[in-house]
């Protein structure tokens, strides 16, 4: 038997969680408020607009919350990047 499926409002917890500074913001309970009226059921189209709140304002979210020390894998890539470039610009290979 397959695992129950989350539901979204746990999901939008777990997604605020990892934004702790503002977890409580007044972004966040509308967060958790969209994602209550989606598991209450919803018609189609209302879900979509929905669904697209909830993406816009855990978007703000992101970039109210400051960065995460040591960086994520694209400041790795970029990382890479720039020294595969001072290499070249070095002349090696």
């Amino acid at each position: 038997m397959a695992p129950r499926p989350l539901s979204v409002e746990t999901a939008a917890r777990r997604d605020l969680r990892a934004l702790r500074e503002y977890g409580n913001s007044g972004l966040a309970r509308a967060y958790l408020a969209l994602a209550r009226e989606i598991d209450d059921g919803m018609p189609g189209r209302d879900l979509a607009a929905a669904v697209n709140s909830m993406r816009l304002v855990f978007l703000a979210l992101q970039q109210l919350s400051p960065p995460k020390e040591g960086g994520d894998f694209t400041d790795e890539l970029r990382a890479r990047r720039e020294a595969n470039m001072t290499k070249i610009a070095n002349g090696g290979t």
